[in-house]
Protein backbone atom coordinates (compact mmCIF):
# COMPACT_ATOMS: atom_id res chain seq x y z
CA UNK A 1 0.00 0.00 0.00
CA UNK A 2 1.71 3.08 -1.11
CA UNK A 3 0.77 6.76 0.90
CA UNK A 4 1.40 10.33 0.56
CA UNK A 5 2.99 12.35 3.61
CA UNK A 6 5.54 13.09 5.69
CA UNK A 7 5.74 11.47 9.58
CA UNK A 8 3.32 8.86 10.63
CA UNK A 9 2.81 6.29 12.84
CA UNK A 10 1.65 2.50 12.10
CA UNK A 11 -0.52 0.15 14.21
CA UNK A 12 -1.22 -3.08 13.54
CA UNK A 13 -4.49 -5.03 14.30
CA UNK A 14 -6.11 -1.91 16.73
CA UNK A 15 -2.77 -2.39 18.67
CA UNK A 16 1.05 -0.15 18.92
CA UNK A 17 2.85 -1.08 15.95
CA UNK A 18 4.59 1.70 14.01
CA UNK A 19 5.47 4.57 13.22
CA UNK A 20 6.13 5.92 8.99
CA UNK A 21 6.41 8.61 6.90
CA UNK A 22 3.35 8.24 4.11
CA UNK A 23 4.47 9.23 1.03
CA UNK A 24 4.43 7.89 -2.49
CA UNK A 25 6.83 7.32 -5.52
CA UNK A 26 10.32 5.62 -5.58
CA UNK A 27 14.03 5.94 -6.02
CA UNK A 28 17.10 5.15 -3.97
CA UNK A 29 17.53 1.98 -1.84
CA UNK A 30 14.41 0.68 -0.02
CA UNK A 31 14.83 0.30 3.95
CA UNK A 32 12.73 -2.40 6.10
CA UNK A 33 10.95 -2.43 9.18
CA UNK A 34 8.75 -4.49 10.82
CA UNK A 35 5.83 -3.20 9.80
CA UNK A 36 7.21 -0.80 7.56
CA UNK A 37 8.57 -2.20 4.37
CA UNK A 38 9.97 -1.19 1.09
CA UNK A 39 10.39 2.77 2.39
CA UNK A 40 11.89 4.16 -0.57
CA UNK A 41 12.78 8.80 -0.27
CA UNK A 42 12.69 10.27 -3.55
CA UNK A 43 14.24 13.49 -2.00
CA UNK A 44 17.99 12.55 -2.55
CA UNK A 45 19.69 15.59 -1.47
CA UNK A 46 18.51 14.14 1.76
CA UNK A 47 17.76 10.43 1.77
CA UNK A 48 20.68 9.52 4.16
CA UNK A 49 19.01 11.04 7.33
CA UNK A 50 15.80 8.94 6.75
CA UNK A 51 15.60 5.77 8.85
CA UNK A 52 12.77 3.13 10.77
CA UNK A 53 13.19 2.83 14.22
CA UNK A 54 11.78 0.80 16.47
CA UNK A 55 10.35 1.68 19.99
CA UNK A 56 8.90 5.41 20.00
CA UNK A 57 8.75 7.38 23.43
CA UNK A 58 9.77 10.34 25.04
CA UNK A 59 12.89 11.86 24.16
CA UNK A 60 13.34 10.21 20.62
CA UNK A 61 15.12 12.27 18.33
CA UNK A 62 12.25 12.68 15.25
CA UNK A 63 14.36 13.55 12.54
CA UNK A 64 17.46 12.44 11.22
CA UNK A 65 18.76 16.09 10.40
CA UNK A 66 18.11 17.61 14.05
CA UNK A 67 18.43 17.43 17.67
CA UNK A 68 14.60 17.65 17.94
CA UNK A 69 13.05 15.64 19.94
CA UNK A 70 9.33 13.77 21.10
CA UNK A 71 8.46 16.26 24.02
CA UNK A 72 5.18 13.79 24.60
CA UNK A 73 3.81 10.81 22.97
CA UNK A 74 0.39 9.37 23.10
CA UNK A 75 0.46 6.10 25.13
CA UNK A 76 -1.41 3.91 21.92
CA UNK A 77 2.11 5.27 19.95
CA UNK A 78 4.68 4.61 22.44
CA UNK A 79 6.61 1.98 21.47
CA UNK A 80 5.81 2.31 17.76
CA UNK A 81 7.84 1.56 14.64
CA UNK A 82 8.41 5.52 12.80
CA UNK A 83 10.38 6.57 10.16
CA UNK A 84 12.52 8.95 11.07
CA UNK A 85 12.41 12.00 8.21
CA UNK A 86 14.58 14.50 7.22
CA UNK A 87 13.52 17.88 8.33
CA UNK A 88 14.73 19.29 5.55
CA UNK A 89 12.77 17.24 3.21
CA UNK A 90 9.78 19.88 4.18
CA UNK A 91 11.41 22.13 1.39
CA UNK A 92 11.25 19.04 -1.04
CA UNK A 93 8.20 19.60 -3.42
CA UNK A 94 7.70 16.54 -5.27
CA UNK A 95 6.45 12.97 -3.41
CA UNK A 96 8.69 12.30 -0.85
CA UNK A 97 8.12 8.47 -1.37
CA UNK A 98 6.67 5.81 -0.91
CA UNK A 99 6.69 2.55 1.53
CA UNK A 100 4.77 -0.76 1.47
CA UNK A 101 2.66 -1.74 4.81
CA UNK A 102 3.38 -5.32 6.03
CA UNK A 103 0.10 -5.97 7.57
CA UNK A 104 -3.44 -4.44 7.62
CA UNK A 105 -2.94 -1.50 9.88
CA UNK A 106 -3.84 2.29 11.35
CA UNK A 107 -1.09 4.74 9.88
CA UNK A 108 -1.13 7.32 11.86
CA UNK A 109 0.53 11.23 10.20
CA UNK A 110 1.91 13.38 12.44
CA UNK A 111 1.81 16.58 10.87
CA UNK A 112 2.67 20.12 12.13
CA UNK A 113 -0.20 21.78 13.25
CA UNK A 114 1.12 25.08 11.57
CA UNK A 115 0.93 23.65 7.88
CA UNK A 116 -1.22 20.79 7.63
CA UNK A 117 -4.45 22.88 6.43
CA UNK A 118 -2.66 23.35 3.01
CA UNK A 119 -2.59 19.71 2.88
CA UNK A 120 -5.01 18.40 0.35
CA UNK A 121 -3.47 14.53 0.96
CA UNK A 122 -4.76 15.06 4.26
CA UNK A 123 -8.64 15.42 3.13
CA UNK A 124 -8.50 11.34 3.36
CA UNK A 125 -7.37 11.00 6.60
CA UNK A 126 -9.18 11.55 10.25
CA UNK A 127 -7.97 13.92 12.83
CA UNK A 128 -7.44 11.53 15.94
CA UNK A 129 -7.41 14.83 18.30
CA UNK A 130 -4.30 13.52 19.33
CA UNK A 131 -0.98 15.39 18.87
CA UNK A 132 2.66 14.62 19.78
CA UNK A 133 4.69 17.87 21.06
CA UNK A 134 8.33 18.50 19.98
CA UNK A 135 11.07 19.57 22.26
CA UNK A 136 10.77 23.30 20.41
CA UNK A 137 7.34 23.60 21.19
CA UNK A 138 5.59 22.58 17.96
CA UNK A 139 2.53 20.57 18.33
CA UNK A 140 2.52 17.72 15.75
CA UNK A 141 -1.46 16.80 14.79
CA UNK A 142 -1.64 12.89 14.81
CA UNK A 143 -4.41 12.13 11.53
CA UNK A 144 -4.88 8.36 11.16
CA UNK A 145 -6.12 6.07 8.04
CA UNK A 146 -6.83 2.33 7.65
CA UNK A 147 -4.63 0.30 5.35
CA UNK A 148 -5.45 -3.20 3.82
CA UNK A 149 -2.36 -5.24 2.56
Amino acid sequence: MKHKRLWAVLTAAGSLAAMCSVIPACIVSAIDGTLIKELTVNDTANASDWSIVSGLKRGDAIYGDRDITAASVPEKLENAEFVKTACDSKMYTNELGAFTAAADMNVYAAVDSRVNASLDWLNAWTKTGGAVTTSNGVTLELFKKSVRT
